[in-house]
């Protein structure tokens, strides 16, 4: 590094759409790992791919209390701005229930309320997915095997 260059540190929390992001740093984020809250299926920070949904979904509005299910959750982002943004009605997915500390920090950081459920999307049932007015996931398809039962 050249002389009088101090190294940047990563922000600990940013915004993004009006909402509030802690970073895999961040003193909470940092307190639940330690807690061994430890996800085990890529559920360790939010995904930039989140990020373009969020977009489209600004660009496209929702009406308000839109029950939306979101598939693959993590630490449910795109789910928490639907609830923000929106006042959309939301339950997070994930197959890793150690994902939704993670989740759920985010949502009080945000002030807004997720139901969440685990399980996988291959389990879910049409009455399941009847109960939903929009079905979202960012990044869901991490493995080959995932395609066909998402799809």
């Amino acid at each position: 590094m050249p002389a009088g260059r101090q190294q940047r540190t990563p922000p600990q929390e940013r915004s993004v759409f009006g909402l509030t992001i802690l970073s895999p740093s961040h003193p909470e984020v940092r307190r639940l790992q330690q807690a061994a809250v430890q996800p085990t299926l890529h559920g360790h920070k939010v995904w930039p791919t989140s990020l373009v949904l969020l977009d489209y979904l600004h660009q496209r509005g929702l009406p308000p209390q839109t029950r939306v299910l979101e598939l693959g959750c993590g630490w449910g982002l795109v789910g928490i701005a639907c609830a923000k943004t929106f006042q959309a009605q939301v339950t997070g997915l994930d197959a890793d229930a150690a994902v939704f500390p993670y989740l759920q920090l985010h949502a009080a950081r945000n002030e807004v309320h997720l139901a969440t459920r685990q399980g996988t999307f291959a389990a879910l049932t049409p009455q399941d997915l009847a109960a939903f007015e929009l079905i979202v996931g960012a990044d869901i398809c991490f493995w080959e095997e995932l395609v066909d039962p998402l799809y």
